[in-house]
């Protein structure tokens, strides 16, 4: 079967890691961190040693392209890929997604992550201001026009398109409106468009409302439409649209995911979390992880492999997405991209 065509977009992270470990080395708790800040701030000083530290590219539309090409698809990136010190230079850390690709177009500096991972979850501090430069200015610049390698002209000949971290990119809704009248209604194959909000919570209930609005106005100009998303998230936007929230369990994630669907008027919606996966079709318990390699962009490989796996009609794709997801965690994967 010949490679499926995806242009993904359109932010991309310096990620810096750490993973807290005690003195015996063991992996500790993100509740013993914030024990951690909170006595560095009785002190007024405090140092420790950190266990482990790595520095690598992350952003959702970066893991989320780096997850599709390991899975053979051929992938055309647009994302914030430039060194902080040298604009007009790819930073080194996308150098292997970059090479993975079969083109990749840096739409200026990257933003940057400091990223801790407990045993218990992560906590993720941004500083994503040069997402702001991708406004409707860029987008005209950089993004429009039928020359070639032009974000619309590979739009035209791509089976998916992939947008991600809408909640961070500040003029996103304006670019993506912008998408919608000026690329989308004019492609007429009908690809699939998949969408990661990606963190909701600095988002007013009248932002997400205006995402969900989009989502359906993609669907209405021939795209379909899937809204790939955490719980948290799936929550965000369910609140904004009117839609009872529910626990976590692969049942209710069925019927969230259903109810969603039918709000929004788009093809699909698949909600996951550590319990596990659905969409309005199938459901999948989650397997725990003892001592996981990595989580930070696990959620980005599930939605790259759920659009992989639709791409190539799997009989269940949230399957597929979870068993790359667990890969990823495993450090199967080559531990990002």
């Amino acid at each position: 079967m010949a490679a499926r065509r995806v242009v993904v977009g359109f932010d991309g992270y310096l990620d810096a890691f750490i993973a807290p470990r005690g003195p015996g080395g063991e992996r500790e708790s993100l509740g013993r961190v914030a024990g951690l800040f909170a006595e560095a701030g009785e002190r007024g000083s405090l140092a420790r040693e950190v266990g482990s530290w790595t520095v690598g590219a992350g952003g959702n539309g970066v893991n989320v392209a780096a997850g599709l090409c390991a899975l053979g698809d051929r992938v055309d990136l647009f994302a914030t890929l430039g060194d902080p010190g040298e604009p007009e230079r790819v930073h080194p850390a996308f150098a292997r997604v970059v090479e993975a690709c079969a083109s990749a177009t840096s739409l200026g500096v990257c933003a940057r992550t400091l990223c801790f991972e407990g045993t218990d979850g992560k906590l993720m501090l941004n500083d994503s201001a040069p997402l702001a430069a991708l406004d409707e200015g860029l987008t005209e610049r950089a993004l429009l026009g039928e020359r070639p390698g032009s974000f619309a002209t590979r739009c035209a000949e791509a089976d998916a398109i992939v947008l991600c971290n809408w909640a961070k990119l500040v003029h996103g809704s304006e670019v993506w409106g912008v998408l919608v009248e000026r690329v989308f209604s004019g492609l007429g194959h009908e690809p699939w468009l998949l969408v990661d909000p990606a963190d909701l919570t600095q988002r007013t209930a009248a932002d997400v409302a205006g995402f969900a609005a989009l989502l359906g106005a993609s669907q209405r100009a021939g795209c379909r439409v899937v809204l790939c998303c955490n719980l948290a998230e799936a929550r965000g936007v369910a609140g904004a649209v009117g839609v009872a929230c529910v626990g976590g369990d692969v049942a209710e994630l069925s019927a969230l995911s259903a109810a969603l669907r039918e709000r929004l008027g788009i093809e699909r919606v698949v909600v996951h979390c550590r319990e596990g996966a659905s969409d309005h079709e199938h459901g999948v318990v989650g397997e725990p992880v003892a001592d996981p390699v990595r989580t930070t962009g696990a959620g980005d490989w599930f939605a790259g492999a759920y659009l992989h796996a639709l791409l190539g009609a799997a009989a269940n794709p949230v399957e597929r997405a979870m068993g790359e997801a667990r890969r990823f965690v495993l450090g199967e994967r080559g531990g990002g991209p």
